[in-house]
């Protein structure tokens, strides 16, 4: 009994990252995609791949029952989260790091081809609904003429390795992943509030 739990326990390993792979980084990604992206500031994501996250939100946030952390409570809250309501915080708990546990990179690594040059810095709160976050993104380059790979945005969530926040931002604040992105940019920066100009 005690040698078949031992050689089990390599096989459910196996069945859970087989499990997360086909559930959370398979729809994410276009054939071919995953890269090494150095400079965290050439890390931007763009809108098709922002749609994808909210895909993932979409299939996977009522199917598992996803619940948002009440730092006053100290624990999760009892209702279940609807869609609409998921913030950067459930999204980086439940996607961006479940999906680059294996590599450790950042999640526009995952998903990128190559460097991916931001036209705009996004500066925004953790706290907003994704769903509402992506709608003013969309809106955004609509009203700018921006399609494709020029649709490109750097946000912290996304370029940061979430796994090595540190590493990426650095300790000088003029030298921060965020500056170097900004003067990428050129200057360039859309700042993303709530109706309660959050």
């Amino acid at each position: 009994a005690v040698v078949r739990e031992l050689s089990d326990r390599p096989i459910a390993a196996l069945a859970a990252s087989i499990k997360a792979w086909s559930t959370i980084v398979e729809p994410l990604l276009e054939p071919g995609a995953g890269c090494v992206i150095p400079k965290t500031e050439e890390r931007a994501i763009t809108v098709a791949q922002l749609r994808k996250v909210k895909e993932q939100i979409e299939r996977r946030c009522t199917a598992e029952g996803w619940r948002a952390w009440n730092p006053k409570k100290g624990r999760l809250e009892d209702e279940p989260l609807k869609p609409e309501q998921v913030t950067l915080y459930v999204v980086c708990d439940k996607v961006i790091k479940p999906a680059t546990k294996v590599k450790r990179t950042s999640f526009v690594e995952l998903v990128a081809f190559a460097p991916q040059l931001p036209k705009w810095f996004v500066s925004h709160w953790w706290g907003e609904p994704v769903a509402r976050f992506l709608r003013c993104i969309e809106q955004h380059a609509v009203d700018h003429g921006l399609k494709g790979a020029d649709a490109a945005y750097w946000v912290c969530a996304y370029a940061n390795n979430q796994h090595d926040v540190q590493c990426d931002i650095g300790g000088d604040p003029a030298a921060t992943s965020f500056m170097r992105a900004i003067k990428l940019a050129e200057g360039r920066v859309l700042t993303v509030l709530d109706e309660n100009g959050v």
